[in-house]
């Protein structure tokens, strides 16, 4: 009886022992499972660290790029502005009336441009007067002075008179 009941507990512990195993097993397979993963996932993050590194210098090209278009562009714009105030002072110097000296913004305010036409032909004096820094506070070190373009202008009236 003796060796009946420790043959069962014999029994009952390779049972256990075999599950335990089992377990064990399974256990190790999902360590594995998750180690696998983990190495893709550790891989996947390498490979994505050196695209992001091959693509910062190539953004930084751009970028480069793109500021240097927008001093070139700033510059051409400048350089437009300064050919609207030249044209229009030579002509003003010339005696020939104009509204050239508007900039394109400020004739999209005004309208289209045969609303500028219709406005040149009320002109009758221009005159140009030159105003040094000394005489106001100037908002830039560099200027030296505000150049001022003053119209005069012959309104029709609305109302004849009749002798």
């Amino acid at each position: 009886m003796l060796t009946t009941n420790l043959q069962s507990q014999v029994t009952l512990v390779e049972r256990s022992l075999a599950y335990l195993s089992g377990a064990l097993q399974i256990n190790r397979a999902q360590l594995a499972k998750i180690q696998e993963n983990q190495i893709e996932l550790g891989e996947e993050l390498q490979l994505t660290q050196q695209a992001l590194n091959a693509t910062i210098p190539i953004l930084n090209a751009h970028s480069n790029t793109i500021n240097t278009l927008k001093s070139g562009t700033e510059r051409l714009y400048t350089h437009f502005q300064h050919s609207f105030l030249y044209s229009a002072i030579t002509r003003i110097f010339r005696n020939e009336l104009t509204l050239e000296f508007l900039s394109p913004e400020d004739l999209n305010i005004i309208g289209a441009l045969p609303m500028v036409q219709i406005v040149t032909n009320l002109l009758v004096r221009q005159q140009l007067d030159f105003v040094s820094n000394s005489q106001y506070t100037p908002t830039n070190t560099h200027e030296i002075g505000r150049l001022i373009i003053t119209s005069y202008f012959a309104v029709p009236q609305q109302k004849h008179s009749f002798f």
